[in-house]
């Protein structure tokens, strides 16, 4: 009866071993499309509070913009247009952007924005970084800000 025991205890501890090991190795976190979107969530929650410095922390310090702006003509731009009201309002809409991953890039599309003047459509480059996806890379579609008077301009959310 004691090598019963202790066989059974055996065995409970082994299926203990490997259960564990089981449940840990198979626990993954969030897939790289599903962190992405979980960014641009975050940004676009920031941009509608027109929190600057939240905004700002979804960005790499690398950005750049389709028009050529750095990231740190984005925060002077942003903080000008904050503080001037432009972005009262503002919107982003998501629901039809798409996440494509590609390694340690991204790409979401399209991110629309609207608010009091005009709006356009966002192209945004996301790539992996140390801490995690940043934006990375900007490019709006000029077009819509052409065709609308007042539309919040081609570097509004560029740089």
């Amino acid at each position: 009866m004691g090598k019963s025991k202790a066989g059974i205890a055996g065995l409970c501890l082994v299926g203990l071993i490997f259960g564990a090991g089981c449940a840990t190795t198979s626990a993954k976190g969030p897939s790289d499309e599903e962190q992405v979107a979980g960014v641009v969530a975050g940004w676009k929650s920031a941009f509608e509070a027109n929190d600057l410095d939240a905004i700002m922390s979804f960005y790499s310090e690398n950005y750049n913009s389709s028009q050529g702006g750095n990231k740190a003509g984005l925060r002077d731009f942003l903080d000008t247009a904050i503080k001037r009201d432009y972005l009262k309002d503002a919107k982003v809409d998501i629901t039809a952007a798409e996440v494509k991953v590609e390694g340690g890039m991204a790409q979401v599309a399209p991110v629309r924005l609207s608010g009091l003047r005009g709006g356009m459509n966002l192209k945004l480059d996301l790539k992996k970084e140390a801490d995690g996806w940043r934006i990375a890379k900007s490019i709006n579609d000029a077009v819509i800000n052409a065709a609308t008077p007042g539309a919040m301009g081609c570097g509004a959310v560029g740089g």
